[in-house]
């Protein structure tokens, strides 16, 4: 299985899963755990992108104005990497690789195109379902599976914990105060 990950979330889980070893390319943001900054990288923004929230934004609204992509995808070195698997999301075209792009790439394959998984929860069971979908699209379902519940496991230990505490509310008590000077 040779795998390219244009989501960073999901270049986290498939490394939890153990698929670190199949994965062939990244993109720019994917960098955990460190051993993936190893790997190709696929992807670059379009935009230049400042260091403050408002520069963020101004810059990505000018490129978007423009009709361009946020980002371009490395068409050539995608294509030599020949991965059997590419992991995308169809949630933001401002937070990674916008399918539309990959899809427009794909159209021009040659031979057997690779499988495409987006990866695009917005509930929290809906990441535990994504994630196990993940690890079997990655040929490791038995650790996803693992994975998922351990982290139900720990959550039930927590939610059992909480259960066991008093509900509290903090209620504070300002000095009062005057609203001018004394007499």
């Amino acid at each position: 299985m040779r795998i390219v990950s244009l989501l960073p979330a999901a270049t986290e889980w498939l490394c939890a899963f153990g698929a670190g070893d199949t994965l062939v390319g990244r993109t720019h943001a994917c960098d955990w755990p460190p051993a993936v900054q190893e790997r190709p990288i696929l992807t670059q923004p379009n935009a230049v992108l400042g260091e403050t929230a408002t520069s963020i934004d101004q810059a990505v609204r000018e490129t978007v104005q423009a009709g361009l992509s946020l980002y371009t995808v490395d068409l050539d070195q995608l294509w030599a990497l020949q991965p059997d698997l590419i992991v995308t999301q169809t949630q933001c075209a401002v937070c990674a690789v916008d399918r539309s792009a990959l899809d427009a790439a794909l159209a021009d394959w040659t031979g057997m195109p690779p499988t495409v998984f987006d990866f695009a929860p917005t509930t929290f069971k809906q990441v535990v379902d994504q994630a196990l979908a993940l690890g079997r699209a990655a040929e490791r379902f038995p650790e996803a599976m693992h994975m998922i519940a351990q982290g139900e496991l720990e959550l039930r230990t927590l939610r059992d914990r909480l259960q066991l505490t008093t509900r509290r509310v903090w209620q504070p008590r300002p000095l009062p105060a005057s609203s001018g000077p004394s007499p």
